[in-house]
């Protein structure tokens, strides 16, 4: 299941800036319950940023211009809960985009 719930963080990642409450809900969509869910994506995302396939940014949450942060100032920002809640239309999110890195990871995945 944790190669399945990679490849959905990762894809999102690529289709879009996910914000990181929507990366718990593609696991939400797998099945996962809602407590497990943002405790797994908050792993994977962690795991994903310390390898290089996914960088962190803020943005707002009706914007898709994103202003990215420098890996250790992302990891903080996975690591707090408070960011991972639905925010206010107006609210700067932090989201992430798949890096070149992450792609590949991507594609690795089916390999397996």
């Amino acid at each position: 299941m944790e190669t399945d719930a990679e490849k959905a963080i990762l894809w999102a990642s690529i289709e879009d800036y996910p914000a990181l409450w929507q990366l718990a809900s593609e696991l939400q969509g797998m099945g996962v319950d809602e407590e497990h869910a943002y405790e797994e994506a908050r792993a994977i995302a962690d795991r994903l940023v310390r390898a290089g396939a996914l960088r962190v940014g803020i943005r707002r949450a009706d914007s898709d211009d994103m202003r990215f942060v420098a890996d250790e100032a992302g990891l903080e920002l996975i690591a707090d809960p408070d960011r991972w809640r639905i925010p206010e239309w107006t609210d700067d999110v932090v989201a992430v985009d798949a890096t070149d890195a992450g792609k590949a990871r991507y594609e690795a995945l089916f390999d397996r």
